[in-house]
């Protein structure tokens, strides 16, 4: 195992010699949780570390060097065109040694269709993981978009205690006379969707397991546009059926977003959210019976300090499932999660309300501070803070610390950790 990462890793370094760009990143963290009840890493200690080294070659390569370090190809909202090959070894326990680490092998590639001037793109990626047990999962991506249309498929091949099981996506959109694109997504086996918790989980290869419908982009009304995905699964048939319908008027601050969700089982689900002053924002949760909650962001104090809060009026916020507190400001936190797509990404909080407060110092000390309130108490519940450090002396070097506080109970989580990033040509 240990000689076929060396070879991976020669043959990247060889193929850069005089051309491409080289981007490397390392961060590493280590928290100490005195209140956890169950040991961590076989102590209250508990570290990650995570170590990318990449080549890009194309317009990818013009790209500001920490934004490429910190990237993963996989990542979906990344559709530049270039090449790129990755190394990325993650260990999210640090103390339990090699037994938990991952490591990546990841590929890109999106070129333009050229037929005297450019009439489409052909992108293709993958991501090969190995843990100490061999193959953990190699997932591929290949799409097309010409004259309008776009066409990909999804591959993934995961080893688990039961076997190799597989998934197949396979995607068809295009583009209609008034400009609304209306889509078919068929799932085949398990799900591919490698930010899932429960990829994998699913039917074997060949057996239909989901279909989604959508529609995107459609308006009438001029400035009344909306969004819609309907889904069915083998297991349950009809499962859900969601539209957005967004009111955007050329002039102006106010923009309106409604919200439908019908469910086969359940009342249908409904959240409108103004938002959009022209600096700040202000998001407004309701459904047709009162306001659920409201969200202000982005409120300037002074010169590069912001001020942010988000409250529920009924029940709980909601944030993204594994998420660390420390590291999420009040904007991070949901009302609802009715509008999300798989809610199971997702999970409730303790609290009701986050206020928040950001800014940053000469341009190298960014600090965060967060109070987190539950309904009936005046006192905050939890305090949270964050700091990270540039270090003037090398732009390629930035220290964080984090701490989280219990009001009642002291000292939730202290945290510390390090990132170096480099690039070379």
């Amino acid at each position: 195992m240990n000689k076929k990462i060396l070879v991976l890793i020669t043959l990247l370094l060889v193929s850069t010699v005089g051309y491409g760009r080289i981007v490397g990143n390392w961060t590493t963290s280590v928290s100490v949780q005195p209140q956890t009840p169950a040991v961590i890493d076989q102590t209250l200690v508990g570290g990650s570390s995570t170590m990318i080294l990449g080549l890009f070659l194309g317009d990818l390569a013009q790209s500001p060097s920490r934004a490429l370090s910190r990237l993963f190809l996989t990542d979906p909202s990344f559709t530049q065109l270039g090449f790129a090959l990755q190394l990325i070894w993650q260990a999210p326990s640090l103390f339990q040694g090699l037994e938990s680490s991952l490591l990546h092998f990841q590929g890109y590639n999106k070129q333009q269709i050229i037929m005297e001037y450019p009439v489409g793109t052909l992108l293709w990626r993958f991501d090969a993981v190995f843990s100490s047990s061999g193959l953990r999962y190699f997932w591929n991506q290949a799409a097309i978009n010409y004259g309008g249309a776009a066409m990909s498929s999804e591959l993934l091949l995961l080893s688990t205690n039961l076997g190799l099981l597989t998934g197949l996506s396979l995607s068809f959109k295009g583009n209609t006379f008034g400009g609304a694109a209306v889509g078919i997504n068929l799932l085949l086996g398990a799900e591919t969707d490698l930010t899932s918790p429960g990829f994998g989980v699913g039917a074997n290869l060949w057996e239909w397991a989901r279909m989604d419908l959508t529609i995107e982009g459609a308006s009438f009304l001029e400035w009344i546009h909306f969004d819609s995905v309907t889904r069915f699964t083998r297991t349950n048939g009809f499962e859900y059926s969601r539209w957005d319908f967004y009111y955007e008027p050329d002039a102006g601050p106010l923009s309106l977003l409604f919200t439908v969700r019908i469910l086969p089982d359940d009342e249908t689900k409904a959240l409108t959210a103004l938002l959009d002053l022209d600096g700040p924002a202000l998001y407004l949760y309701a459904n047709f019976q009162s306001v659920r909650g409201l969200s202000l962001q982005y409120i300037e104090l002074m010169d590069n300090w912001y001020l942010s809060s988000t409250v529920a009026l009924e029940g709980k916020l909601y944030k993204r499932k594994g998420a660390n507190d420390i590291d999420l400001r009040a904007r991070d936190y949901l009302i609802d999660i009715t509008l999300k797509d798989p809610v199971a990404n997702y999970e409730r909080t303790d609290y009701d309300a986050v206020v928040s407060l950001e800014g940053k110092v000469n341009g190298e000390l960014m600090v965060a501070g967060d109070f987190y309130f539950r309904k009936g108490e005046a006192m905050p519940a939890l305090l949270t803070s964050r700091v990270n450090l540039d270090i003037g002396l090398s732009k390629n070097l930035a220290f964080s610390s984090g701490v989280a506080l219990d009001l009642f109970t002291g000292l939730k989580q202290l945290m510390l950790g390090i990132e170096v990033w480099f690039h070379a040509y």
